[in-house]
């Protein structure tokens, strides 16, 4: 889980960082240059954020099974 959220995190870093690039697009037959820059993509960095805490809840949850298998 929290490779996941690492992974997703690098992405919405690397599309900060990314330089802008000149894309063509064609469109009715007609060429259109189209420039996508650095952009924050918030559904990413919210996933990110949400298999952070996924992955604590688990590591928690883990802790505590491994403290009642020694009580036991």
């Amino acid at each position: 889980m929290r490779a996941i959220a690492i992974c997703l995190l690098i992405n919405v870093i690397v599309k900060l960082i990314s330089p802008k690039l000149p894309t063509m697009y064609l469109f009715s037959g007609v060429i259109e240059l189209e420039s996508s820059g650095p952009s924050l993509d918030l559904l990413s960095l919210f996933m990110s954020g949400f298999f952070f805490v996924l992955s604590s809840i688990f590591q928690y949850g883990a802790a505590v099974q491994n403290d009642s298998d020694e009580i036991v």
